[in-house]
């Protein structure tokens, strides 16, 4: 099953080896990388919910099932973008843990996104 922009796919709150399982997003403009960490994550990983958003900005109306662990934007969209989804994100109840895929060390875009409430940061080429 492919999974498509904004699509969310659930999956049950423990996997096969009993652990509990992280509910995640992303957020990015490159389909390479949506699609790139979609496939690659959950084999890493115990992913309950992967989402996917190619859009600059926040949907306009409340997402039914809202993340409830982790959120990765990828912030090559700018900074406007990337605050912007961050403070979208924290918005909910309880907040969500949101980590900035950066691709260069830019610390304007990093300070920028901390400011706006993001848990932290990695380089997208660092390992998962």
């Amino acid at each position: 099953m492919t999974q498509t922009d904004a699509e969310v796919q659930g999956r049950s709150e423990q996997g096969d080896t009993g652990a509990v399982s992280i509910a995640l997003s992303i957020v990015s403009t490159s389909l390479l990388l949506r699609e790139g960490l979609v496939a690659m994550l959950p084999s890493r990983l115990t992913l309950s919910t992967v989402a996917s958003y190619a859009a600059m900005t926040p949907p306009a109306s409340t997402l039914p099932n809202p993340p409830r662990h982790v959120v990765l934007i990828d912030s090559s969209g700018g900074r406007q973008a990337a605050t912007t989804w961050i403070k979208y994100w924290r918005s909910f109840t309880p907040p969500p843990n949101v980590i900035v895929l950066e691709l260069i060390n830019d610390v304007d875009v990093i300070l920028a996104c901390v400011e706006a409430g993001a848990s932290g940061y990695t380089l997208r080429g660092a390992s998962v």
